[in-house]
């Protein structure tokens, strides 16, 4: 039925499932019709946007510009955003205790249990520890994964036992880096992480080299952007700008990067310039129309020549390689061997307390929309718990809404409908 695999001191799992249809109000052999599914992905998901460094400390509003992007991209329009997809915004900031998470919930949308598409889009702000404070985004990270790892606020399910995209730009970056580290040492995988023009800041560079001594905004403490081995795809986009008078991102060793870009015609900004140009650039492979905009410089269009410049095909890059995006992730992007299945190398996290299971890749090989009762389906996906085994149920779903949970999943069941 299925292979046990040792790697990475993980145990993981690749099966081959046959699960029969059980609604027990539909006689064997009886034929049963469904309607057509709405459109989706298997598995429904988290996607987190983060922004890096603000000098004023104010969280800046492409952000949130990106994340009405990503929701038309997965069906919702302009006139009407929010109708088929959960938006919660998380602030992080500086209390009497510490660095905690201020405000986490939903602002917009359905709740991801009785949305159509069951995606989840987390915009977060840390505006206020990003600039000049000195919080270590260690510090800011660690609060995160702690909301991350509890059931969500109108959803009773912790956003980590979903697919995650983590996107960062610049110091944001390095925030991500050390959210899907922190994530790795609870079991948890990252379906992917994404990183524009990233800028962490030397206390804790690999590579000195890569952070130049004029540039006084180096001056602050970060986690060296790396990727842990339980990042499933990495991808990075990068500018070198003016290299001592504006800040500048890198490439990220086992991701598959795209850089140093050629930016022209966008921020004027003196110091931010092509760095700011970078999530603007991403923004353009969400929303692909010649009028797309986020803002960056004023409602200017994202120009098309960067794409033409940088010799890619603008519908075939950047978020095209998201799980909602759908497009084929090159091997140069993945994890190295099982259970990714890819070329690069990642680095290794260390077990921190009980593990969470994983199920990822999941595929449905029949077609249509017609089954009969006790008709095997056949269903492959992986799997994967570092430290006990755990039982996965798959099953038809009566009720449509894409995210419907017959019990809150816990470390050793875990069900998904189909």
């Amino acid at each position: 039925m299925g292979k046990i695999v040792l790697f990475w001191k993980r145990l993981v799992r690749s099966f081959r499932v046959i699960a029969p249809y059980q609604n027990p109000l539909v006689r064997l052999g009886e034929l049963f019709v469904a309607e057509p599914l709405e459109p989706r992905v298997l598995l429904a998901g988290v996607t987190l946007i983060t922004h890096g460094f603000q000098l004023d400390s104010v969280y800046p509003a492409w952000v949130d510009q990106m994340a009405l992007a990503i929701d038309r991209q997965i069906g919702d329009t302009a006139t009407t955003p929010w109708q088929n997809v959960s938006h919660y915004h998380m602030t992080v900031g500086q209390t009497a205790s510490g660095v905690a998470v201020t405000s986490f919930g939903l602002v917009d949308g359905p709740a991801p249990n009785v949305s159509s598409s069951g995606e989840i889009v987390l915009t977060l702000d840390w505006a206020s520890l990003s600039s000049v404070d000195v919080t270590s985004t260690n510090t800011v990270a660690a609060v995160i994964e702690s909301a991350l790892l509890n059931p969500a606020p109108n959803f009773g399910v912790p956003f980590a036992d979903l697919p995650l995209h983590l996107i960062g730009h610049s110091r944001g970056g390095s925030l991500v880096s050390a959210l899907a580290n922190d994530l790795g040492q609870r079991g948890v995988w990252v379906d992917q992480m994404t990183t524009l023009d990233p800028h962490p800041l030397p206390v804790d560079a690999h590579d000195p080299s890569d952070f130049p001594l004029p540039n006084p905004l180096l001056l602050y403490n970060g986690f060296h952007v790396q990727l842990s081995d339980n990042v499933v795809f990495a991808d990075n986009y990068w500018e070198e700008g003016n290299y001592f008078t504006q800040i500048n991102g890198s490439a990220v060793t086992g991701a598959l990067n795209f850089g140093p870009l050629t930016l022209p015609g966008g921020d004027p900004t003196f110091v931010s310039g092509d760095h700011s140009d970078v999530h603007s650039y991403y923004h353009g492979t969400i929303d692909t129309s010649p009028a797309a905009s986020d803002g960056y410089p004023a409602t200017t269009p994202i120009p098309s020549a960067w794409y033409t410049d940088n010799n890619v095909n603008r519908s075939q890059t950047g978020y095209y390689y998201s799980r909602i995006g759908g497009g084929f992730r090159p091997h140069n992007g993945l994890g190295t061997g099982q259970p990714f299945g890819g070329l690069e190398p990642r680095i290794a996290t260390t077990i921190v307390g009980s593990q969470w299971p994983n199920v990822g890749d999941l595929k449905i090989h029949e077609s249509g929309t017609q089954f009969t009762a006790g008709q095997p389906l056949s269903v492959d996906f992986k799997y994967e718990d570092r430290d006990s085994n755990s039982n996965i149920t798959f099953y038809l779903d009566t009720n449509q809404t894409s995210a419907t949970f017959a019990g809150a999943p816990s470390r050793s069941s875990d069900r998904y409908c189909c």
